[in-house]
């Protein structure tokens, strides 16, 4: 019998004890997630099936495909059954996972509200890219459903993003619990979408933790819920540094994502100078905080 995680209902208890912070331009992506992106994460499959010369050929299709409909980090991955929630199943057997990166200053301002919108924000520009690859490869004949980054006590995908982006090779595990690129460090949101097209995966990393964060414990000191263990352990396999949800869940509330743990990781000193600039492709708030125009 596969070990698969259980969701244990932390967003419905953030909701009922702790609520979330008045965050307008956070509160402004959510609403157009919920019109635009929720209702299209899946639909059906037109004519019959693309045919492509090999599995790698595919994943360069989808990879690329995905690239060019705004993602920042793209690649190709089994779905592993262990790593989907118990009572959650998740349809294809292929992944394609998604990065895309969050601006250095605005995360560097974490704990704050200015923070959490742009974590936001690049839920909304995740979910854009998501739902535009999922509905080219139906068109394409090929079963696929968008696996949305925004977690609500209405809506959450049944994958953990970050062991299948470490499997996919996109970047390594933290001690937070995030994955660590070697592009842009933690400075990134994760999505995926799940497909029937067979496609070559791309090269894994090591499940192992980074080695950085075997010495570094400033994300730990830097969390205000202590919610990041100094002791690893054993986890599906992986010896790893298991997050305390219930810890972290009252500052992810209070300032609608925290990101405290991202602004603390030297690699983000790391980050290169001419990535620190995001691309305008999804509606930003004003400095002020103002709600985005749809």
């Amino acid at each position: 019998m596969v070990d698969r995680p259980r969701y244990d209902g932390i967003f419905e208890r953030i909701e009922r004890e702790h609520g979330w912070a008045h965050n307008p331009a956070s509160e402004r992506y959510r609403e157009l997630i919920e019109r635009e992106q929720l209702p299209f994460l899946d639909g059906p499959v037109a004519g019959p099936a693309r045919a492509f010369g090999s599995p790698r050929e595919a994943r360069e299709w989808a990879v690329g495909l995905a690239l060019g409909l705004g993602a920042d980090l793209a690649a190709a991955t089994r779905v592993r059954e262990e790593w989907t929630l118990e009572g959650r199943p998740v349809r294809g057997r292929w992944a394609v996972m998604l990065a895309a990166r969050m601006d250095y200053g605005a995360m560097m301002s974490a704990p704050s509200l200015r923070a959490g919108a742009e974590a936001t924000r690049a839920y909304y520009a995740l979910g854009d890219v998501a739902v535009g690859l999922a509905r080219a490869l139906r068109e394409a004949g090929h079963g696929a459903v968008a696996q949305h980054p925004r977690y609500t006590a209405s809506h959450w995908s049944g994958m953990l993003f970050v062991p299948h982006a470490v499997a996919a090779g996109m970047g390594r595990l933290g001690r937070s619990g995030l994955l660590l690129t070697d592009e842009y460090g933690p400075c990134v949101r994760l999505a995926a979408v799940t497909t029937d097209l067979e496609m070559e995966p791309d090269e894994p990393r090591s499940p192992e933790m980074h080695p950085t964060c075997t010495l570094c414990v400033l994300c730990r000191d830097a969390c205000g819920g202590r919610a990041i263990p100094e002791a690893r352990t054993f986890v599906r396999g992986v010896r790893k540094c298991a997050l305390d949800a219930p810890a972290c869940a009252p500052l992810f509330a209070r300032w609608d994502g925290c990101g405290a743990c991202i602004a603390a990781c030297p690699l983000m000193q790391l980050y290169p100078e001419r990535a620190r600039a995001v691309h305008p492709r999804t509606p930003r708030p004003a400095d002020g905080g103002e709600a985005p125009e749809p």
